[in-house]
């Protein structure tokens, strides 16, 4: 037996011997994206065109990509072998052609061609597989060569393989999923059949014309999934339908969604919805296909790139239109799409149980459900808690029948409906069964309680025992600070409360707002939004067995220093008047009116509609908002660049006085006063046709760019204002090398211009230097310098040190569940410690892919305004996220305000032990505020939780802030 597997394992390293060819699958070690892989040789060193990538193989992910430019050539890319004389070999490759096509040969020392293969043309941009048998001569030292040809194009290579004839092995599978037991359960009722999409695909790498009829082709994607041609894609995918049309009504016993994920991203479906009708009117839900796939076939492998066939083959319905809804989140790729004809006898039978609407409606009834059923298990734990009562008997007693009242679907007007709570009445008379919750706990009358007003307040929060601690806010003139009291109705009817605020001279600035409870798509409850009040008093309603928060916002004061002492009562009919002291102190310093911390986030107001509104509606209230936290440098999308140049045979602008700048002057006079213009440009490989780096294309981009600075000087701006982001977020050597000739171009002609970028290189010592070096503003994101480690942030401040302005920005979601404190206000104190100046936010304005925060069960998009928008601007306001950037942008100035005192006083030579405090807490301020928000346990790792529901300390930030106010005065 020992014999045997002896020479098993024997003949089994001898056949992986055979493979002449190293690394032919671009996959061992690889390098940087658009680097040469490991095993191959160029032959011209300083050619671009060849690289590694790991975004378009065959199998997986990696492939070897060659770009052809117009008049240029390439060069090749070859790797030498050894083989045995007169001997049989199969060459194999997988290749994908465009307008230029691969080609793989295999040659002698003296040049002469054994075997060549190469992509048809008729193919092109899908991956073929080839292979060619071959004898070899006497010449054993052979060189493999890759190479294209044909027109400018990309083309790409993988899979590369040359065995002995005896032991050259069969073409690889497409798709890297092991086999799994499919048998389709009857014919495919829905190849060639016509479909609709509610959603455009969206997706570049794989959107193309044919996404509107390849889902029903029949043909199946070779290849990376998500970049080939044959899959149709979407990005934000998140909700969206395809129904295709049957042409009549066919017995239905089975569907197929074929589909991958585990990978760059790509996860699979929370849920595959599927439904069918007769009559595109009267729709019958079938169920969640990916949990029934899962539990007949497996569940697929969520850590690795892999393709499943979502499959159910047990159904028995109907139908002429078969709809498959799905959730999916960011991203969403599918090739093909199968529905089975059942037996004739299922025409006999229903379609289904219930009539539903619409999908659309029917997962918006799920969503409302889902928010109810979880409140409801909430409250009913709760009681079940409680000591035995006759208080505890009555609520108990009224559970079934609120229960069974949220066991049925309730179909709004979801268009209409508001995600605002108590949504409907069955969420109010949850909250009502929780009044003898709060009673039990000893809460029988309305009160006044307390708690950090950046928590995530829930309608259902126990409060503490004791009393509350009276109010106090501190503070300078000319800025906005607040604090927040909350009351709760421990009552089993819903109380109508005035809420006011007496003993305040004019001047203060109070406004009391009412903070606005709203559930997200996600299902979580979030008290975000801060409804405009009517100055120093608010009436409200405080649903039964829940509480209400008040937001006391203190805009601008123009009071003289001292305190102030007020008095803050609420009352409602049938309710004695209670109350809880206010103290206004007022420091004798004035706030700047224009803070020097730079604000924004990509707002793209430029044009006649917003690039997140196409109703347009939103953009003056927008514009307000931003304004009112201290956005001091909006962004514009690239239409606002000049157009209609024209450029000679050398690159001169030849029409430099026709220009159009109509865009242009109409956004900057939208945002009148601004100190920095920003555009993203979106730059590619060439200007007008013309290939980045040559002297025509310098020529072109100087004379361009000197025509837009010119224009801003007559207009009263300077060229530092304009700031160009050339490349959204680079992350590879090869994004970096689009940046370097443009920023050469521009800073030779026009060097005060403000060159911007966004890296997010997981290690960027390992970009381009030069696209760095070219740079004048770099901005890291925020979370990555946190929690990449130590050389990450050593490098941006070498990058620093080297004469580059550094700004910072945050791009997480969805925006109503990131912390107020550590993700949106702890950034400026962020700034400070990493000495940035500017802090940035996507996006502003964006409201979950339709401009609207108020109906989050309808949005198609991640929500990341920091603030609550909606179409018409109407219902436009704060939330407690814009007011963490607000305070953020003050918390910033305060500590730039001690540092300037600081070095004043040193200049003149005053010494003191005040001074000497003062340096000390300016040294420590930014350092004790971020490292208070680490989680308990964290140690010394580089984190801290952005989760807005993760517990945290949000009262070091306040604590640290009044320490320099007082400070300040203290150097007065």
């Amino acid at each position: 037996m020992k014999i045997i597997l002896s020479l098993f394992l024997l003949l089994g390293t001898c056949l992986t011997a055979q493979e002449l060819l190293k690394n032919g699958t671009f996959a061992e070690n690889p390098p940087d994206y658009g680097a040469l892989p490991p095993a191959w040789q160029l032959d011209q060193p300083d050619s671009l065109a060849w690289g590694f990538v790991n975004d378009d193989g065959m199998n997986s992910a990696e492939a070897l990509r060659c770009r052809l430019q117009p008049g240029q050539t390439a060069g090749t890319v070859s790797q030498k072998i050894t083989c045995q004389a007169d001997q049989h070999y199969i060459l194999r490759a997988d290749l994908k052609g465009s307008t230029a096509q691969p080609q793989v040969q295999v040659l002698t020392a003296n040049g002469t061609v054994l075997a060549s293969i190469s992509a048809q043309t008729a193919k092109a941009g899908v991956w073929q597989e080839f292979s060619q048998p071959f004898t070899t001569a006497q010449d054993t030292a052979l060189t493999v060569r890759l190479s294209t040809s044909g027109n400018a194009g990309t083309v790409f290579f993988d899979n590369l393989s040359l065995l002995p004839g005896q032991a050259a092995a069969p073409a690889g599978s497409t798709g890297s999923a092991a086999p799994r037991p499919f048998v389709a359960p009857g014919p495919n009722l829905a190849q060639g059949k016509p479909y609709t999409m509610s959603r455009k695909p969206n997706y570049g790498l794989c959107s193309d014309a044919g996404d509107a009829t390849q889902l029903t082709d029949g043909v199946y994607t070779k290849g990376y999934f998500w970049t080939q041609k044959s899959t149709v894609g979407w990005s934000h995918a998140f909700l969206h339908n395809i129904t295709i049309d049957l042409g009549k009504t066919e017995p239905i016993c089975g569907v197929s969604w074929n589909a991958a994920a585990g990978s760059a991203g790509v996860t699979w479906p929370s849920l595959l919805s599927l439904y069918v009708s007769e009559d595109a009117q009267n729709w019958y839900f079938l169920g969640d296909i990916f949990t029934q796939s899962i539990a007949q076939y497996g569940r697929p492998a969520e850590d690795k790139y892999n393709v499943y066939r979502i499959a159910s083959t047990s159904l028995a319905s109907k139908g002429r239109y078969v709809c498959f809804q799905i959730f999916q989140n960011q991203y969403c790729f599918v090739d093909e799409i199968e529905v089975y004809r059942g037996a004739d006898s299922l025409l006999a039978q229903p379609a289904g149980q219930e009539v539903i609407p619409n999908p659309q409606t029917h997962y918006w009834a799920q969503c409302l459900q889902g928010r109810l059923l979880e409140d409801f298990r909430t409250v009913s734990a709760a009681l079940q808690t409680l000591p035995d009562s006759a208080d505890k008997s009555a609520a108990l007693a009224k559970l079934p029948g609120v229960e069974k009242s949220l066991q049925k679907l309730q179909y709004h007007d979801f268009a209409r409906f508001l995600t605002v709570i108590p949504m409907v009445p069955e969420q109010a008379d949850i909250f009502a069964l929780h009044a003898a919750v709060l009673r039990a706990k000893g809460f029988r009358k309305p009160a006044f309680w307390r708690n950090n007003r950046w928590e995530n307040h829930s309608p259902l929060a126990i409060p503490p025992q004791e009393s509350p601690q009276p109010l106090q806010v501190e503070m300078m003139r000319g800025e906005v600070r607040a604090e927040s009291v909350n009351i709760l109705n421990p009552s089993d009817q819903a109380m109508t409360c005035l809420v006011s605020v007496s003993g305040l001279p004019p001047g203060s600035g109070l406004d009391l707002r009412e903070v606005v409870f709203t559930d997200t798509r996600q299902l979580q409850t979030v008290s975000s939004a801060l409804r405009p009040g009517q100055g120093e008093s608010l009436t409200l309603s405080v649903p039964a067995g829940s509480s209400r928060q008040v937001w006391l916002s203190f805009n601008r004061p123009s009071l003289k220093a001292g305190q102030y002492p007020a008095l803050v009562s609420a009352s409602a009919a049938g309710q004695e008047t209670f109350t809880i002291p206010l103290t206004l102190m007022v420091h004798d310093l004035d706030f700047p009116a224009a803070p020097r911390l730079h604000a924004g986030g990509w707002d793209y107001l430029n044009g006649k509609t917003s690039r997140y509104n196409p109703s347009g509606g939103d953009i003056e209230a927008n514009l307000a908002i931003m304004r009112d936290f201290y956005v001091d440098s909006p962004w514009a999308s690239n239409s606002v660049a000049p157009r209609g140049a024209k450029f000679g045979p050398e690159g001169a602008l030849l029409n430099a006085r026709e220009m159009d700048f109509q865009e242009w002057d109409a956004w900057v006079q939208r945002w009148s006063g601004a100190r920095k213009y920003c555009v993203y440009w979106a730059v590619s490989d060439n200007f007008q046709r013309e290939t980045a780096g040559t002297e025509r294309f310098n020529r072109m981009v100087g004379d361009y760019i000197t025509v837009w600075v010119d224009h801003l000087r007559q207009n009263g701006l300077q060229p530092e204002q304009l700031v160009l982001l050339l490349v959204d977020e680079p992350s590879s050597p090869v994004r970096d090398s689009i940046i370097i000739p443009w920023a050469k171009a521009i800073n030779a002609a026009q060097p005060e211009t403000i060159i911007f970028e966004d890296p997010i290189h997981q290690e960027p010592e390992k970009g381009l230097q030069e696209m760095f070096e070219s740079c004048d503003v770099l901005c890291p994101n925020t979370v990555q310098l946190v929690s990449r480690g130590q050389a990450f942030r050593d490098f941006y401040v070498r990058q620093r040190e080297a004469g580059r302005t550094l700004w910072l920005y945050s791009c997480s979601g969805p925006a109503r569940l990131l912390d107020p404190v550590s993700y949106y206000r702890a950034q400026m104190w962020q700034c400070f410690h990493w000495q940035a100046k500017g802090a940035f936010y996507w996006a502003m304005g964006c409201g979950g892919g339709k401009a609207d925060s108020w109906h989050a069960y309808s949005q198609t998009g991640t929500e990341y305004s920091p603030f609550f928008v909606s179409p018409d601007g109407s219902m436009t306001m704060h939330a407690k996220q814009s007011e963490g950037i607000r305070e953020g942008v003050q918390d910033y100035e305060y500590l730039c305000l001690l540092q300037e005192r600081i070095a004043a006083l040193q200049k003149a030579g005053r010494s003191r032990d005040t001074l000497a405090q003062a340096k000390a807490l300016l040294a420590g301020a930014a350092t004790r505020v971020l490292e208070s928000l680490k989680p308990a346990g964290a140690g010394n790792e580089d984190y801290y939780s952005i989760n807005w529901n993760d517990p945290k300390d949000r009262d070091s930030m306040d604590e640290v802030r009044l320490e320099v106010l007082r400070m300040l005065s203290a150097l007065k």
